[in-house]
This record gives structure tokens, sequence and C-alpha cells, in this order.
């Protein structure tokens, strides 16, 4: 697989998840953490930047 892709990591021990985005390089970086009792899915808006039309 090539290009950059979006990650959830969820942590149900301490009710949290992280989300960021791995680059083309592989290199994970990490945007957020959202409270895991809310739900798993959040917005990335860098998404977008990365979304084939």
């Amino acid at each position: 697989m090539k290009g950059a892709f979006v990650y959830y990591e969820n942590h149900g021990a301490i009710a949290a998840v992280f989300y960021g985005m791995i680059n083309e390089q592989g290199k994970a970086i990490q945007l957020g953490e959202a409270d895991g009792n809310k739900g798993v899915i959040v917005d990335i808006p860098e998404e977008k930047n990365y979304m084939k039309h």
C-alpha cells in the first residue's frame, strides 16, 4: 500500500482513543485524543488533505 493513512488506537482500559496520521514515509503523527466512553470514531480534519477525488 502507498500513501498516507489515518489511524485510531482504542485504549479501553483507560477509556481513551488516540488518533492521527501515518505519513507517506511511515511516520505516525498523533493528532489528538478523545474520550473512549463517547465512542471511537472522531473527525480527523487533516484526513481530507490525503483523500483522492
